[in-house]
């Protein structure tokens, strides 16, 4: 059963402003992939919950929800608290942050943003435990013991052929982890 969550990149900190979440100016990086690109955890794909992405020259804009509190998230079996994360694409990105929740309100099932543990893939300490292949880049988080909610997000920070200057391709994903198995 899915759990009806905000998902939105607001809930993880990632906006379209100018900085990293660590205050750094954002900087191009790499050219942002043509389409949204894929994302798996433990090899389950995942859809995107919400994206702003200039596809075909043309900005495209999608929620799954119209009120992102009633994205349905995905639940995803983890074995332990160390979940492996590939974004489908090598462009390294302008952001890339996995936010964390283990205490989830009784009544809505949202996580509470006072107990969001944030991981910034591109800090130079490599929280994530990044490693960048030929057509992905893949992470390997350690998250809080009793991580309920996961929520990915990517931005880069590119020139637009919609638009004169800068634009910030972003999505975001969202989803449930069920602890269990073995490592």
């Amino acid at each position: 059963m899915a759990a009806t969550v905000c998902v939105a990149s607001t809930l993880c900190g990632c906006t379209g402003g100018l900085a990293t979440d660590s205050g750094e100016r954002l900087s191009r990086k790499e050219p942002a992939p043509s389409t949204v690109p894929s994302l798996a955890i433990n090899d389950v794909k995942i859809a995107p919950a919400s994206y702003e992405w200039v596809i075909g020259g043309k900005p495209q804009k999608f929620q799954a929800a119209a009120d992102q509190n009633d994205v349905n998230l995905q639940d995803i079996l983890v074995p332990g608290n160390t979940p492996l994360i590939v974004l489908g694409s090598s462009a390294r990105p302008s952001q890339l942050v996995i936010t964390s929740f283990s205490n989830l309100d009784p009544l809505s099932g949202a996580p509470t943003d006072s107990d969001a543990h944030e991981l910034d893939c591109l800090h130079p300490d490599d929280p994530c435990r990044t490693s960048i292949a030929t057509v992905s880049i893949q992470m390997r988080p350690t998250l809080p013991d009793h991580a309920r909610i996961v929520v990915v997000h990517v931005g880069y920070w590119d020139e637009s052929p919609a638009s004169a200057g800068l634009t910030l391709d972003s999505a975001s994903w969202g989803v449930r982890l069920i602890q269990g198995g073995e490592d």
